[in-house]
């Protein structure tokens, strides 16, 4: 699964209780913007944040999508690692 942070970002937040919808958007934003420089520790706090959150996601990959100046997400769903 592929996801365009910047205009598929329901496709985690359909995980998450809608009230704790702007604190996982800090985190997955703000807090996870200290490692996009560093592309594998970013995959893995990435990781991280989906397991806090009880998200059933894992990060595979990033990449930069020019065009939207975001990344875009590389995912599996944990049964199907």
């Amino acid at each position: 699964m592929q996801m365009n942070e910047l205009t598929e970002i329901d496709q985690l937040l359909g995980y998450v209780d809608q009230k704790y919808w702007d604190a996982f958007c800090d985190v997955w934003y703000v807090d996870l913007n200290a490692y996009k420089e560093y592309p594998h520790s970013l995959v893995l706090m990435a990781n991280a944040v989906l397991t806090h959150w009880g998200i059933p996601l894992y990060a595979e990959d990033v990449s930069w999508h020019d065009a939207d100046k975001c990344f875009i997400w590389h995912f599996k769903k944990e049964g199907n690692l």
